[in-house]
């Protein structure tokens, strides 16, 4: 790549902070759309803007707060219509808008077509069953010919789970019974619980192949996070579970995205279960696939940390033929033909949500600081600025998504993520009481609950591989 403003990438999502580190790690200039407009991400572009190289480009503005995806579009025509754009979390609700973006400039990413068929719980069920894979029973209607997945097991626990949420938003606990033909709009669908452990999937599919680079263990609606019940708070990895599991995935992945026409990054969320009824107890753990999402996900900061590869330069590539840079990552991620990114340094990343209004003012931006080891106080500063500061051994933490001075916060909203990396997770817990501790405070948390929470999920995700 000759220069950053021979590489502009327009990102555009409800938050695109992560993907704006990955994609000046790969050499891209990235012009930023989101919702939260957080100082990490204004500071970074406005580091980059400073150059005089790009000072004197014709980039526009580096970084545009959007109140809403109808929005997306006069914006993005301000901007020069070559300048490809790669969509993240949120937009898949609107393929509508996507397919609009499309006409006016490259989109790098799932195209309407595919983003439809994969949220189709009937056409993914049909994918899913056909490939051996577990799905779990569906109903998006109240006839019986209207449920698809596995058939429903008796005294089954429901969730309602609306067709347009993203990160947990529109999941609830249906509590009427599923029998009484009572239904919502078409917007929802029931799907039957299955206890396990939430994990998440990340794949990169080219035209010729697939590849999984590797797993994580979610965090969804950690009550000591301050999370309301199913929402996205984190994830943990990448973490290896048995090789039953990874090929497993694989199958259904490869069926799922060759039906839909899948290229690029995109995430399978599901549940690492043994299933429903008594006699599923005595088997081994099994992947019950929940969702695809059509994207690059969240845990794609994981993976770079650990490989020290760019995944949205990887993602770029898939879409031009020519560019090896997705071959260079199935290299990196599978050493001697490994299946997927195995353990090696880990990162954890937890989303600390508000436990009451909080008024973005200097003093509460003081009390974000992250401790160290021997009692010595560091604050990240507010425009952190590049994939340099991720954490590299395990007496370090981080903080990122950092709200703007001024802006306000309601009880149940993000405030901003803490990150902790390491060798493996064993010192983490300790990290997470005494290392971030203040963080937890200003946000009305307490570092002890959390990290009793956190040693839960890695007991239950050794026992899930071990029985």
């Amino acid at each position: 790549m000759s220069s950053l403003s021979d590489n502009r990438l327009i990102l555009c999502g409800a938050s695109v902070r992560s993907l704006a580190e990955s994609a000046i790690h790969a050499g891209f200039f990235p012009i930023c759309l989101d919702f939260f407009g957080d100082s990490d991400l204004r500071g970074l572009v406005a580091l980059l803007r400073s150059s005089t190289e790009l000072r004197l480009s014709p980039v526009g503005a580096g970084y545009r707060q959007l109140t809403g995806f109808d929005g997306v579009l006069a914006v993005t025509r301000e901007i020069d219509s070559a300048v490809p754009c790669v969509w993240a979390g949120g937009l898949e609700n609107y393929p509508a808008i996507l397919e609009a973006l499309a006409l006016e400039r490259p989109v790098l990413g799932a195209s309407p077509a595919a983003i439809r068929r994969v949220r189709d719980p009937r056409q993914l069920s049909a994918w899913l069953s056909a490939a051996g894979c577990l799905f779990p029973a569906t109903r998006i209607g109240a006839g019986p010919d209207l449920t698809c997945g596995l058939p429903v097991a008796p005294n089954a626990r429901w969730l309602l789970k609306s067709l347009r949420g993203s990160g947990g938003h529109g999941v609830e606990e249906y509590r009427e019974s599923c029998t009484a033909g009572v239904w919502s709009d078409g917007g929802s669908v029931q799907q039957q619980s299955v206890p396990g452990i939430p994990m998440s999937a990340t794949f990169l599919a080219t035209p010729k192949e697939i590849c999984l680079i590797g797993c994580t263990l979610q965090l969804c609606g950690w009550h000591s996070l301050g999370s309301a019940p199913f929402r996205y708070c984190g994830n943990w990895g990448p973490v290896r579970p048995p090789a039953s599991v990874i090929e497993e995935l694989v199958r259904g992945a490869a069926a799922v995205s060759g039906g839909a026409g899948l290229i690029g990054i995109f995430g399978v969320d599901f549940v690492l279960g043994r299933g429903v009824g008594p006699a599923d107890q005595r088997q081994p753990a099994r992947p019950w696939i929940l969702e695809v999402n059509p994207r690059m996900t969240a845990a794609h900061e994981l993976f770079e940390f650990s490989a020290g590869v760019s995944l949205l330069s990887a993602h770029v590539a898939s879409f031009r033929p020519t560019d090896q840079s997705s071959r260079m990552v199935f290299r990196a991620l599978r050493p001697q033909g490994e299946p997927a990114a195995g353990n090696r340094r880990q990162m954890l990343r937890m989303i600390a949500y508000a436990r009451r209004d909080i008024e973005i003012t200097p003093e509460f931006l003081s009390r974000l600081v992250l401790h160290e080891r021997h009692g010595t106080a560091s604050q990240v500063p507010p425009a952190a600025v590049s994939s340099a500061a991720v954490p590299t051994t395990p007496s370090i933490a981080r903080l990122s998504d950092l709200p703007s001075r001024g802006s306000r916060i309601a009880a149940g909203h993000p405030v901003c993520s803490v990150y902790f990396a390491g060798e493996d997770g064993s010192r983490i817990p300790e990290q997470i009481e005494s290392v971030a501790g203040s963080v937890w405070s200003a946000c009305g948390l307490h570092g002890r609950e959390i990290s009793r929470q956190f040693v839960r999920l890695q007991h239950d995700f050794c026992e899930a591989i071990t029985n």
